[in-house]
């Protein structure tokens, strides 16, 4: 069985090395494995040949065929998938890589209770080189998927390429949560915001509003499915319908903001039943105070 060699940035960046025999055999996950990943994804943003992105992609698939029970190395490996992508222009390609960070961060998120408390990742330095180094992968892997993977998928859906979470494959009403952390559920949907609210922007015209339904879509489902993280996708469904009526709004058609409107009032309502005498809590309740205003002035049939 083959063991994967320690690599270093300069020799990912000057592209020394391919991985491309490890899909040939079986590969053993090495002890050092999320430290081999960690160099791998801080070296691909300064990757500027496609031989240096090549040896990052064959370095990445690697590490994720052969370390499938190692969350942080899998979060790593989410992590380069994604940087990956920023470097190719095809869409499929894209579309492919994407699809293989989302894989990697469920892997790492299944593994969470497994870490330690704080899913904080360290890599000790040789004395006299500088502090070690520190990676919070808990914050940061439900910023990579709030932040950047969800609004691709939104985005690669409007092209016609449907990611699972956008399709609903597999999903009924019995489907249990597909994040084993609270917190990935809330980063899934606060991401279907950040991606339909990016996308509005390229709609100059009202001849033609954003598809909103399949972000809604799923957004039900995460509510249904995800009772720790419920209150919170809630307000996000809430987010997402009101965002929908503005742009709707804006662009004069009344029928779709009024739509959209009630939709919101729905949801708002629902986080108001949910919500707890909690700082958090009362800060979004007057949120949604001002909000239930602004949409009952565009769906007046809904007024109290």
């Amino acid at each position: 069985m083959k063991t994967l060699k320690q690599i270093g940035l300069i020799a990912l960046l000057a592209g020394a090395v391919s991985f491309s025999a490890a899909a040939e055999e079986a590969v053993a996950c090495p002890n050092n494995a999320a430290q081999a990943m960690y160099q791998v994804s801080e070296a691909l943003p300064g990757a500027t040949t496609m031989e240096q992105v090549s040896n990052g992609y064959n370095y990445t698939t690697s590490y994720a065929a052969a370390c499938p029970e190692d969350a942080y190395t899998q979060y790593f490996v989410a992590l380069s998938f994604y940087r990956l992508a920023e470097k190719i222009a095809d869409p499929g390609q894209q579309f492919q890589l994407m699809s293989a960070a989302i894989d990697a961060l469920h892997v790492y998120d299944a593994a969470w209770e497994n870490l330690n408390r704080d899913l904080i990742w360290t890599m000790p330095v040789e004395p006299g080189n500088g502090p070690d180094i520190t990676v919070f992968t808990g914050t940061r892997s439900t910023s990579l998927l709030e932040s950047k993977l969800v609004p691709m998928v939104v985005v690669f859906e409007a092209g016609g390429l449907f990611h699972d979470i956008m399709s609903g494959k597999g999903q009924t009403e019995e489907s249990p949560c597909p994040w084993h952390r609270p917190e990935m559920a809330i980063a899934e949907a606060r991401g279907h915001v950040i991606g339909q609210d990016t996308f509005v922007q390229y709609y100059s015209t009202g001849d033609q509003l954003p598809n909103i339904m399949g972000s809604a879509d799923r957004l039900e489902f995460l509510a249904a499915a995800c009772p720790n993280a419920r209150k919170a996708i809630v307000f996000e469904s809430a987010t997402l319908y009101a965002h929908a009526a503005e742009t709707a709004y804006d662009f004069n058609i009344d029928g779709s903001a009024a739509g959209y409107a009630a939709d919101a009032i729905t949801q708002y309502e629902l986080f108001r039943s949910l919500a707890k005498n909690t700082a958090a809590d009362r800060s979004k309740l007057a949120l949604v105070d001002n909000a239930l205003k602004r949409m009952r002035e565009m769906a007046p049939e809904t007024a109290e």
